[in-house]
């Protein structure tokens, strides 16, 4: 009975098939990433748009409902930001009477008002950074008269890191096919 030996270019033929399994792979993982992507680059401008249709408080809360702080400095559009001072770490509480929760809460409420109205906002005034717990100082309410979401910032904030960003994907999405 003969048994079956492996000749040394039989190994390395099992290993470049190896390697060519594992690079053809490879390419299948990314273009499947590439395409998640792109779902998500079609997406986003419906998303943003839709958001930037309804009311707007002058200030990005996180999903956590703390201020973030980001924005344009000294815009009088951004109300909460610039006029009541808010920064991060203070925390939104409520709009108009109405406990929020979660930003679900925000925008629940903010479709409820129109561009023009003035709301009530109450929120907690903190100390601290990202690396402390923050230390609440009070509770303050400020009114604000709601406005649309100004078109400079959109293109500022949206739109022009939106298509550098598509610029990466087809610079990246042509070194898969090049």
């Amino acid at each position: 009975m003969a048994t079956a030996q492996t000749t040394p270019t039989a190994a390395r033929d099992a290993d470049v098939e190896f390697r060519a399994t594992l690079d053809r792979l490879a390419t299948l993982v990314v273009f499947c990433v590439l395409l998640v992507v792109v779902g998500v680059y079609v997406l986003a401008p419906y998303f943003a748009l839709r958001w930037a249709g309804q009311p707007f408080i002058g200030a990005f809360v996180e999903p956590t409902l703390i201020f973030n702080g980001a924005g344009p400095i000294d815009s009088p559009d951004w109300a909460l930001l610039n006029t009541a001072k808010t920064n991060y770490p203070d925390r939104l509480i409520s709009i108009d009477g109405t406990p929020i929760h979660s930003t679900a809460d925000l925008n629940r409420v903010l479709t409820q008002h129109a561009a023009g109205d003035t709301v009530a906002v109450v929120y907690e005034k903190a100390t601290g950074s990202s690396l402390e717990t923050p230390t609440i100082v009070g509770e303050r309410t400020v009114s604000i008269r709601l406005i649309a979401f100004p078109r400079a910032d959109l293109i500022s904030i949206f739109a022009i890191p939106y298509f550098v960003g598509f610029l990466f994907l087809l610079i990246s999405s042509a070194g898969i096919n090049g």
